[in-house]
């Protein structure tokens, strides 16, 4: 299954870029992020809220800096693994046009 979805938001394209690929830009409910970004490099996020934990990692597979990433996600080690893309355009007026597409593979462990 693949989804994609595309916004324009009033930001620079390095702004945004910088903000996807930093440990310092986590919000609420983030508790922790861990990243290389770098082709092959990782990153782990922790997310916690009352009701739940959560555990996602993956690898890095295209890392175009100011422009694109794309990268695999895995929650909790669930097996289900989704691959993401993120390409960032520059819009003009201080916009950019920000494309996202998942792809989402199952291959649950038995």
């Amino acid at each position: 299954m693949e989804l994609r979805q595309s916004y324009t938001v009033p930001s620079a394209t390095r702004q945004t870029y910088e903000a996807w690929v930093s440990s310092s830009t986590v919000i609420a409910p983030t508790k922790a992020m861990e990243i290389h970004p770098v082709v092959a490099g990782h990153y782990r996020l922790i997310i916690e809220t009352p009701e739940f934990v959560s555990r996602n990692a993956g690898r890095f597979l295209e890392v175009e800096p100011g422009q694109h990433i794309r990268y695999t996600w895995e929650r909790n080690g669930d097996g289900e693994t989704s691959e993401n893309r993120r390409h960032i355009f520059s819009g003009g007026r201080g916009n950019q046009s920000y494309h996202h597409s998942l792809r989402i593979r199952e291959n649950r462990k038995s």
